[in-house]
């Protein structure tokens, strides 16, 4: 192609290969302190640190993933499964989940790029200029960066926890990435439409969050099969229109599949005993309506400008639709509803988008359960149908057009660093248990809430033997004016754990657990559980018996050795002479396994 001739379109102004290198470089930069940070006591030690079940991929825990739905509350085997195979890499050490979930971050953005990418050629935006260049490569790379850069996405980045909805955000962005490729002729490409089914059915099972996708399917299909106008033009073509209703339909049917699941596993399947759904009489519509509405307004304005961000926001402990706070933004959500109406019927595309993006909200409302805990991490899909929300309404008009194409460069050059700067301060709220349930007790107006948190902190210590950082802690909840009686049963508890004698209470849990593995006959997971209750009580002379006869017994006779070095140089921890016999003797025959009969002499003669 001659470059200089007029009749070749112009080049764009972000090549896709270099955008997509910004967009990953970006997530790194932000998130890249992430990677040094641990588990936290937020979901993380139920879910992974003391879960028995759960660990490197081996026959029988893919049995236990196919049919696990107790610990999430949910059925999600694709979830487990990307879990179970991170920790078949690293084991229980959080920096090889916090790296997964960085670089799935990462290429979620990018696949969103080539979806808006591929969006904008459906919807003509490319025919804008700017400089004499489409603006094609700018506008879907400026909304990735939007997306991915923002703020809202810290909670699901930085927490090991929701690593599955990273998951199911990926997956459901490149079923709809193969579905928009699939509307490229008359009909959709069944192939195709095919891979993006199962993606999509994918994501589902990663966690059914990712039943937000439906809507966006439908709006981006509708986009790409029906003419352009209002819904009246929309609809003329009837036969296109039941076609295109025969391509969702399979989408239709798994969602309400995976939402039937995701239901069954909530209402019957927790080991953590939860309330049921409180029935109208309990919780009237009018009540729901207030709750979702507030929630809705709430991560609107928190998209809109980030600040203040918290995993625990306590708006809804106290829901009164007459309020005036309730009232405005039952208001606020009827005025979008209409909006969204009225632009389905002059200008259907944008009006699509925007009903869909309502639609994709819904996890985020919380109609079921009261009071609700509206958290970041349910704004990671929704946002997705902003973004592609933004396009539609772009498209509405030529004028929109050019002016999109004149402020976006200082659009990007004024938002995107300051929350670039934000998300790196977000970040540090996950950083460890006192910083994330400091920052999450600084925001609470509820006594008993606050009080809640503090004292799960406290606990938190006193589990992990660290008995000081337990008393700082009681005498923080004494300042804030906790109960007496609370004070009094707090303290005792700290002198009852200061006196009892052998591991710190976590790190006996995952003793117990690596017993258990090691009945099993899973030997790598017991190893991984002994190690971890070292991290607790790097003294306890029990983890480090059993650690080092799992690591003779594995043929790792320099990782057992070092045990029995390490008992020998403490005598105040040392085991009964009959075990550090037993001991040695494994260690040595390790060595001779190994062929070095010279270190199991050495090993036998040691006194």
């Amino acid at each position: 192609m001659n470059p200089a001739d007029p009749s070749q379109p112009p080049a764009p102004l972000l090549r896709p290969w270099l955008g997509g290198l910004l967009l990953v470089v970006g997530c790194l930069f932000i998130y890249r302190a992430s990677l040094g940070f641990g588990f936290v006591m937020f979901d993380d030690d139920v879910n992974f640190v003391f879960n028995r079940d759960f660990g490197p991929l081996n026959a029988g825990r893919l049995r236990w993933i196919a049919t696990e739905h107790t610990v999430m509350m949910r059925y999600v085997p694709v979830g487990w499964l990307a879990c179970c195979a991170i920790a078949s890499i690293g084991g229980l050490d959080p920096f090889w989940f916090h790296l997964a979930s960085v670089l799935l971050h990462a290429a979620a953005c990018v696949v969103l790029c080539g979806v808006l990418a591929r969006l904008a050629r459906l919807l003509g935006i490319h025919q804008a200029k700017l400089g004499g260049a489409p603006i094609l490569g700018l506008l879907p790379f400026a909304l990735a960066a939007w997306w991915g850069w923002h703020p809202l996405r810290v909670e699901t980045v930085a927490w090991v926890t929701t690593l599955i909805y990273l998951l199911a955000t990926l997956l459901g962005l490149l079923s709809l990435q193969l579905f928009l490729s699939s509307l490229g002729g008359t009909l959709p490409r069944r192939g195709t439409l095919a891979a993006s089914l199962i993606f999509f059915i994918a994501a589902l099972f990663s966690h059914p969050a990712a039943i937000s996708f439906l809507p966006l399917l439908s709006a981006c299909a509708a986009v790409g099969s029906l003419q352009d106008g209002g819904l009246r033009e929309m609809c003329k073509d009837r036969i296109r229109l039941r076609r295109l209703g025969m391509s969702l339909l399979p989408f239709m049917i798994a969602g309400v599949a995976g939402f039937a699941a995701a239901i069954t596993a909530r209402q019957f399947g927790s080991i953590v005993p939860h309330d049921p759904t409180p029935t109208l009489a309990e919780f009237d519509l009018g009540q729901r309506v207030a709750q979702a509405s507030a929630a809705a307004t709430h991560f609107i304005a928190k998209i809109i400008w980030p600040a203040d961000l918290n995993p625990a926001y306590p708006l809804l402990e106290n829901v009164r639709p007459l309020a005036p706070r309730f009232l405005l933004s039952m208001m606020a959500c009827a005025a979008l509803a209409l909006l969204g109406a009225a632009l389905l019927w002059r200008r259907a595309r944008a009006g699509l988008f925007a009903l869909a993006t309502l639609a994709a909200f819904v996890p985020v409302l919380g109609l079921q359960e009261h009071p609700f805990f509206p958290s970041d991490r349910y704004t990671h899909i929704a946002m997705i149908g902003l973004a592609l929300g933004v396009l539609a309404a772009v498209s509405a008009s030529h004028r929109l057009r050019i002016i999109t194409a004149r402020i976006l460069p200082a659009a990007i050059v004024m938002v995107l660093p300051p929350w670039i700067a934000m998300s790196r301060r977000q970040l540090t709220l996950w950083s460890s248990d006192d910083t994330l349930f400091d920052g999450i007790t600084a925001i609470q107006t509820s006594s008993p809430t606050r009080d809640f948190y503090s004292t799960r902190l406290l606990n938190i210590h006193l589990h992990r033997g660290e008995i000081s950082q337990a008393r700082l802690q009681l005498e923080r909840i004494k300042r804030d004016g906790a109960p007496d009686s609370t004070l009094r049963d707090l303290s005792e508890k700290i002198t009852a754990t200061e006196t009892e004698r052998g591991p710190a209470p976590y790190a006996a849990l995952l003793i117990t657990q690596a017993r258990y593995a090691t009945a099993q006959g899973d030997t790598r997971q017991a190893v991984e559980r002994l190690r971890r209750a070292l991290s607790f009580s790097p003294r306890s002379a029990t983890a480090r018996f059993s650690l080092g006869m799992l690591l003779a017994r594995d043929g790792d006779a320099r990782g057992a050795v070092s045990q029995l070095l390490w008992l020998r140089a403490n005598p105040a921890e040392r085991l009964p002479p009959a075990a550090m016999q037993n001991l040695r003797a494994s260690v040595a025959a390790a060595f001779r396994g190994q062929g070095q009969d010279r270190l199991a002499r050495l090993v036998e003669a040691l006194p």
